[in-house]
């Protein structure tokens, strides 16, 4: 289990996703600005050797990186960014990702959604 995430957390995701830039969205909108920020990876002028990584690497999963230097991938991405939103229903339900099952469960069902995302678009 990773630390809970040191604020602000970037979050990376595909804007060019309706259902991924929807949900960011309702994120960012929660957090008022206190501990997130969206980071727009099919914007133009996004360049991923900024982050050191490529961009195959940013549109196989939604990626997110604290303040400290460390990158949540996926499911994890979900998890931290739970972490800091106000309410604790957020929190509750980063608690239950973590736990087997339902972590197995959850990566799948993500490897799966972004994996087809491209469908939506």
């Amino acid at each position: 289990m990773k630390p809970r995430p040191e604020p602000p957390l970037q979050l990376f995701f595909d804007g060019a996703c309706p259902v991924c830039a929807r949900e960011v969205g309702s994120y960012l909108r929660l957090d008022g600005g206190r501990h997130l920020a969206g980071v727009d990876i099919s914007s133009a002028d996004f360049d991923p050797a900024r982050w050191g990584r490529s961009r195959a690497e940013f549109e196989t999963r939604m990626h997110a990186l604290d303040a400290a230097g460390r990158w949540y991938l996926g499911v994890d991405a979900f998890v931290a960014t739970w972490q800091l939103l106000p309410g604790w229903h957020w929190r509750w339900a980063a608690r239950l990702v973590q736990l087997e099952p339902v972590r197995r469960l959850a990566q799948v069902g993500y490897r799966f959604f972004a994996r087809h995302r491209h469908l939506l678009k």
